[in-house]
Formats: C-alpha cells, sequence, structure tokens
C-alpha cells in the first residue's frame, strides 16, 4: 500500500477550491424536510462528481427531496465505488418531522454536561 503523504501537496493545493465549495454547501438551507434546499445541495454535489467522472443517478425521497447515488468505475478487478446518501445539512432549529415525533437536532454527540 502506498504512503498517503504522497498526496500530501495535492490535497494542500486543492484545499482553498475544496473549502470554497464546503462554504458554499453548509450555506444552503437545507434541512431534511427543506425539499428545496436538499435538491440544491444534491444539483451542487452531483455537478462536482460529474466533473470528475462519477456517474450520477438520483431516487426521489417523498418530502425529503432525492437520494444522489454516484458511481465511478475503477476498471480491471477492482470494479467500481459508490457513494449514496440523502443531502441534508443543518441550518437553524430542526424542521418538524412529518410523522409528528420529536427531532433532536443532529449534533452527534451530547457535549459536555453542564456543571449545576
Amino acid at each position: 500500500m502506498e504512503d498517503p503523504r504522497i498526496y500530501a501537496s495535492e490535497f494542500e493545493k486543492a484545499l482553498p477550491e475544496l473549502l470554497a465549495l464546503l462554504e458554499r454547501l453548509v450555506n444552503i438551507d437545507s434541512g431534511s424536510y427543506h425539499v428545496p434546499g436538499v435538491q440544491a445541495v444534491i444539483d451542487a454535489m452531483a455537478a462536482e462528481l460529474s466533473a470528475l467522472g462519477f456517474k450520477i443517478a438520483r431516487t426521489p425521497l417523498p418530502e425529503r427531496g432525492d437520494q444522489m447515488t454516484a458511481t465511478l468505475d475503477l476498471g480491471g478487478a477492482a470494479g467500481r465505488a459508490s457513494s449514496s446518501s440523502a443531502m441534508p445539512t443543518r441550518s437553524g432549529p430542526p424542521a418538524p418531522s412529518p410523522n409528528g415525533r420529536s427531532r433532536a437536532p443532529a449534533t452527534g454527540s451530547p457535549g459536555p454536561a453542564s456543571a449545576t
């Protein structure tokens, strides 16, 4: 296996462009139930991945926007690489759930306990 550090200079060169893309994506209001925002994020990612040679497929998810699958043909015995995801990001308070259940913010962890 190759040492991944050999790619460091290429990643450093691409970093400003990658950070600009990330900033553009997170500034799209795309909560889980905000279909126009979800579609806008998918449109942006589909354009980026298509430019890299990925084939893009979209599957509509009712009341959520599309699910995008990006597939790259690697050729040979390796076959293909595929990534699939619904594309919501967080912006503002959580949207109400269509089934009426409450939804906690997607923070990844509960955070530190408060001392009282």
